[in-house]
């Protein structure tokens, strides 16, 4: 996480790309976290589904029907947990938002790189914007 930085102070083209740059990893480290997190809530709901269909469970309904049927409803709960957690609150939507933040932020190092005319209050405030919404990544309770 780049240092928070509380007042504006004039800086220079190169101090303003290596702010954002810092900014950008961040961003690229939550990203990271919150693909491995998504993949993980995928794949335990891909073997809970794997595990109540097909063969094995129609030679454990046989056998255990009552038991058989019990688990299979719990497994099909948990399962439809998880998808709606995945799609509301779960790291599918942050990640949509996460990768949004991180090609502005791209996008704002490749204008700063580019030459042209650098304003430094205007670099504050769209630094201080994207430093906003990095915070509310990294804690979407947070008001």
């Amino acid at each position: 996480m780049p240092p928070r930085i509380d007042h504006y102070t004039d800086v220079s083209r190169e101090q303003a790309v290596e702010l954002m740059v810092d900014l950008h990893r961040a961003v690229g480290g939550l990203l990271s976290t919150f693909t491995k997190s998504n993949y993980r809530i995928e794949v335990a709901a891909l073997a809970m589904s794997v595990l109540t269909s097909g063969g094995l469970w129609a030679l454990i309904a046989a056998s255990q029907p009552t038991a058989a049927a019990w688990v299979g409803a719990i497994f099909s709960t948990i399962i439809a947990f998880l998808k709606f957690y995945q799609l509301t609150f779960g790291p599918k939507n942050r990640i949509k938002e996460a990768y949004a933040l991180y090609q502005s932020i791209g996008k704002a190092i490749a204008g700063l790189r580019g030459g042209g005319k650098f304003n430094s209050m205007l670099f504050w405030d769209q630094y201080k914007g994207f430093e906003f919404d990095l915070t509310k990544l990294e804690n979407p309770a947070a008001p």
